[in-house]
């Protein structure tokens, strides 16, 4: 009988039969876990590291000048800021870490231009794109975030 009971209350078209059962606004809920996990997964996907090749494969570099990339981190690039500026939360910052996912396509001796220190955070352009630094953290300023309402 457990069995019957767990597959009752986790089976996906279980699920979807109580949330159609309760109306609108669980299925409202439930397109928001669903969209969730989804774009989890996605991004996830963006973050995955390819390995074609086994470990051993792979050359050291011979210029000891070259940037040598690693598993976490590969290929961001360091903002360096004009100046120190104070961060949303309070700490004292002079660069930012730009993802590499951010900009894949720029090339290696890319700088941040127009850097610009407003109120709320930093914005600069890197690669053709402009992002911006701030309460929400970093990001594109394409990106839009919904901001919570505090009416109530």
């Amino acid at each position: 009988m457990n069995r019957e009971l767990v597959e009752l209350a986790t089976h996906p078209e279980a699920l979807s039969a109580i949330v159609r059962s309760l109306g609108e606004q669980w299925t409202q809920h439930e397109m928001y876990v669903l969209g969730t996990h989804s774009a989890d997964r996605t991004h996830a996907n963006l973050l995955l590291l390819q390995r074609d090749k086994p470990f051993g494969e792979e050359e050291f570099p011979r210029d000891l000048n070259e940037r040598i990339k690693t598993r976490l981190g590969e290929g961001d690039r360091k903002i360096d800021l004009d100046e120190a500026i104070e961060s949303p939360f309070g700490n004292e910052i002079s660069e930012l870490t730009l993802p590499f996912y951010y900009a894949p396509e720029a090339e290696e001796k890319a700088t941040a231009e127009n850097i610009i220190v407003e109120r709320a955070g930093v914005r600069f352009d890197f690669a053709g794109k402009t992002f911006i630094y701030d309460r929400l953290g970093l990001r594109p300023v394409d990106v839009n975030y919904k901001e919570e309402s505090n009416n109530g």
